[in-house]
C-alpha cells in the first residue's frame, strides 16, 4: 500500500499522508521526503490534505523532519488536517505546529477529517 494517495471525496481531491504505524528511522525519513516532493508538484494554495500519525513513533529526527514538511508544505496546501494525534504525540504537534506557523485541525478519525477538508 502506497503511503501517499490521492483519494477523491464528494467530488474533491485529498492527498493522505500516511505516516500511521510508522518507526522512526530512515523509512519515516523517506516517506517525509516523499511527502515534501509531492506537494512541489502542486501549484500554490491548491491542496487538500490529511497527515495520518494514528500509532507513529517518533524521534528526534523524524520531528524534526516533520517540522520541516509542516513548514515547506503550507505554501501549496489550501486546507489540511492531522489524524491520530494521542498522548505526547500532543507535545510534538505543539512543537511542529509553533515552527511552521500553522495551526492544523486535529481529528480522531480519517472520516471526519475528510468531511471538515471538502466543507468550504
Amino acid at each position: 500500500m502506497d503511503r501517499i494517495r490521492h483519494i477523491v471525496h464528494e467530488g474533491k481531491g485529498v492527498i493522505i499522508f500516511d505516516f500511521s504505524n510508522m518507526t522512526s528511522g530512515p523509512d519515516a525519513l523517506k516517506l517525509i521526503q516523499r511527502s515534501m516532493d509531492e506537494c512541489k508538484k502542486h501549484p500554490p494554495d491548491s491542496i487538500l490534505s490529511i497527515t495520518d500519525v494514528t500509532d507513529a513513533v517518533y524521534n528526534r529526527d523524524t520531528l524534526e523532519g516533520m517540522k520541516q514538511f509542516s513548514e515547506k508544505s503550507k505554501e501549496f496546501t489550501k486546507k489540511s488536517a492531522v489524524v491520530g494525534i494521542t498522548g505526547m504525540k500532543k507535545v510534538g504537534y505543539r512543537i511542529v505546529m509553533a515552527f511552521s506557523k500553522r495551526n492544523l485541525r486535529v481529528f480522531d478519525k480519517v472520516e471526519e477529517a475528510l468531511d471538515y477538508l471538502v466543507k468550504e
